[in-house]
C-alpha cells in the first residue's frame, strides 16, 4: 500500500512539474514548439483578441529563444512565428483592415521606398482570397532573418515578402506587442509569462 501511494505521489509530482506539450485557448492548440523552415521556435505566449465582448481570434507568438520579453520578441534577429486562428466568421476587409490600421500607426512617417513597397505587398497578400474569413481559419506569419516573411492561410502559401526590413518586422510585431498596441488585454495575456 505504501509503495502504491509513493508511486502515485511521484507520478502526480511529475505531471505537475513537466511542461505541457501545448496550451489551448478557446479550442485552439498552440504547441510549445513549432518550426520556421529549419529553425525550431518556442512559444512565448498566446492570447485572445476580444472586441465589443466578442472573441475575434486567438494569437500565439514564437521565437527561437522563446524568451518571455516583449522587447526581445519585437527586436531580436531570430526566426519567429505568429499564428492567428479566427474564433468567428468575419468579412476579410474588416478583419485585415483592423490589422492594417494599427500597422500603419507603427510605421515611421519618413519611411524609405523599400519599406513602403514591402508594406504595399503585405497589404496585397492579406486581401487576396475570399471576401469572408471563417471561424477556424488559420494565418501563419513565418519570419526568417535575411530571407523574408512567409505568409500562409489555412496551410497554403499566400506569398513571401523577401528580405523584409527590421523596421517592417518590428512594426508588424508592435501591432500586438508595442506601446501603441491594438489590444492591451491581449498583450497582457500573451506576456503573462513576464510576471
Amino acid at each position: 500500500m505504501k509503495t502504491k501511494n509513493l508511486l502515485l505521489s511521484v507520478l502526480i509530482g511529475l505531471s505537475i512539474t513537466l511542461p505541457a506539450s501545448a496550451i489551448t485557448l478557446k479550442g485552439t492548440k498552440y504547441n510549445r514548439t513549432e518550426y520556421v523552415q529549419d529553425s525550431s521556435v518556442r512559444l512565448v505566449g498566446a492570447g485572445v483578441r476580444v472586441k465589443y465582448f466578442f472573441d475575434v481570434y486567438s494569437i500565439g507568438f514564437y521565437t527561437e529563444s522563446g524568451e518571455c520579453n516583449k522587447q526581445k520578441v519585437i527586436y531580436s534577429k531570430e526566426a519567429k512565428k505568429v499564428k492567428i486562428v479566427l474564433l468567428r466568421d468575419i468579412e476579410r476587409k474588416r478583419f485585415m483592415g483592423t490589422i492594417i490600421e494599427v500597422f500603419d500607426q507603427q510605421i515611421p512617417a519618413e519611411s524609405p521606398k523599400l519599406l513602403k513597397d514591402q508594406v504595399k505587398k503585405f497589404y496585397e497578400l492579406l486581401f487576396q482570397g475570399q471576401e469572408k474569413v471563417n471561424k477556424g481559419d488559420t494565418y501563419i506569419f513565418d519570419y526568417i532573418p535575411n530571407k523574408g516573411l512567409f505568409l500562409y492561410e489555412n496551410g497554403k502559401s499566400v506569398g513571401v515578402i523577401n528580405s523584409v526590413s527590421n523596421v517592417f518586422m518590428e512594426s508588424f510585431l508592435s501591432i500586438w506587442l508595442g506601446n501603441e498596441t491594438c489590444c492591451p488585454e491581449t498583450l497582457k495575456q500573451i506576456m503573462s509569462c513576464e510576471k
